[in-house]
């Protein structure tokens, strides 16, 4: 179908720029989340990642100060979400 051959025409780094943007996504949304239980999530959807991709994300972010890793606790400490408006 027409996603499948959008896929086909991304680059790499257009592909890892959405999977940190989904990771750190999913991480403001939490607030809070074991860094275990998020990668496991991620790899029911992503069967492709890595440990060693993951981790190189969480260290993005941290550098980025958008999150904190503290005993594989992690904490976004960036910007709140946008209020969604009714």
């Amino acid at each position: 179908g027409t996603a499948r051959r959008n896929e086909a025409l991304m680059t790499p780094e257009k592909k890892a720029l959405m999977l940190v943007a989904a990771v750190a996504e999913l991480i403001q949304e939490a607030g809070q989340v074991p860094s275990g239980h998020l990668y496991m999530a991620l790899m029911t959807h992503l069967p492709n990642i890595t440990l060693e991709m993951y981790n190189n994300i969480l260290i993005l972010l941290e550098n980025e100060k958008l999150i904190t890793n503290k005993a594989h606790l992690l904490t976004w400490v960036g910007p709140k979400p946008a209020e969604v408006k009714k």
